[in-house]
């Protein structure tokens, strides 16, 4: 009877070696899950699988073709690298390393590596603001971002390159024309500007509105007016002279004034007749008379014609100068530092 049983055990061997046997595993904590193990006992790990809090996963976790669902809590650290090449979705904060942050071209071929310039002497916040729209953003060279570029900011430029034809300022938009060698630009009225010529004369009124319409005449000068605006002073006669009142100028012949006795020689006239004994008070021979003249003629049959001068100013080397011969005359020229000269 032994013999049989020993039989029939070795022969029931082979079919339990063969048969697949399920063997609940508890994982405790502190537990290492060895690779090994994983690889042989588990074909799938379960949807939940993952859930876990605290710890560290170490080496790469892959997602190929699925999704990799799980929750973290407790802020899990990974020291190896995370592929997902379906969607990832973080709920609360996720840190990486300064180079870590890779992001796939359109072919997967290379990585968009986003990385920081500087370092930071606290958490800074970066808020990318979009609106409630799709936006692209297209960077074709390095770009400094250090104003305020809103439409509300006030940026400076040192130079600016517009590629395109039309430029806006102000809310209206304005097409620019090709280089030109000269001219002055001109809007038709609707934003469009083109090369054009100031053709309009000097005095006309319209475009220079601070002058009184005029067309050219030799010899015409222009001067400002009481209005005031600029107009047209038209040529004097001939040998008349252009004098200034201290308000207006206009043409004037020189200014003969007839004196005896004591006078003053004043700016307001050229031409003294003295027709008896008198003295002539000289004005001052400063800097704002250089070049002013007067002409003394004495007339009297028998007086003296005396010139006095401002203060301690001379008359050719003398405080004062006297005539007195009937009919003669003498001219004299201020030369702006105190001394009068005669001719």
């Amino acid at each position: 009877m032994r013999k049989w049983l020993l039989v029939l055990a070795s022969l029931a061997l082979p079919t339990l070696a063969q048969a697949q046997i399920s063997i609940n595993y508890t994982f405790t904590a502190g537990t290492v899950i060895d690779p090994d193990q994983m690889n042989t006992n588990f074909s799938t790990i379960g949807t939940n699988a993952l859930n876990r809090t605290g710890g560290t996963v170490t080496g790469a976790i892959a997602s190929s073709g699925g999704s990799l669902t799980g929750t973290w809590t407790g802020g899990p650290t990974f020291s190896g690298a995370l592929v997902f090449s379906g969607s990832f979705t973080v709920t609360g904060s996720a840190t990486f390393d300064s180079d870590a942050l890779h992001i796939f071209d359109t072919n997967a071929s290379h990585d968009l590596i986003i990385t920081p310039g500087s370092d930071l002497s606290a958490d800074r916040v970066l808020t990318l603001t979009t609106g409630d729209s799709a936006r692209t953003v297209t960077i074709s060279g390095d770009a400094t971002i250090s104003q305020d570029y809103s439409s509300s900011g006030s940026p400076t430029f040192a130079g600016l390159t517009v590629s395109g034809a039309t430029v806006s300022l102000r809310g209206v938009s304005y097409t620019w024309p090709a280089a030109a060698a000269s001219g002055v630009l001109v809007s038709n009225g609707s934003g469009v500007l083109s090369w054009g010529s100031v053709t309009n004369v000097l005095l006309d009124g319209a475009n220079h509105t601070d002058t009184l319409a005029a067309s050219v005449t030799r010899g015409d000068i222009i001067v400002g007016n009481s209005t005031p605006k600029w107009s047209e002073l038209a040529i004097g006669t001939a040998s008349k002279v252009l004098r200034s009142d201290g308000t207006d100028v206009g043409w004037a012949w020189p200014v003969v004034s007839s004196q005896s006795g004591t006078f003053s020689a004043t700016d307001s006239a050229d031409y003294y007749i003295v027709s008896a004994t008198a003295t002539a008070n000289l004005p001052a021979c400063n800097s704002g008379r250089s070049g002013k003249w007067f002409h003394f003629k004495n007339t009297a049959a028998s007086g003296t014609v005396t010139l006095d001068g401002n203060s301690s100013e001379t008359i050719d080397g003398a405080t004062t100068y006297a005539f007195s011969q009937q009919y003669a005359s003498i001219s004299i020229v201020c030369d702006g530092g105190g001394a009068w000269s005669i001719f």
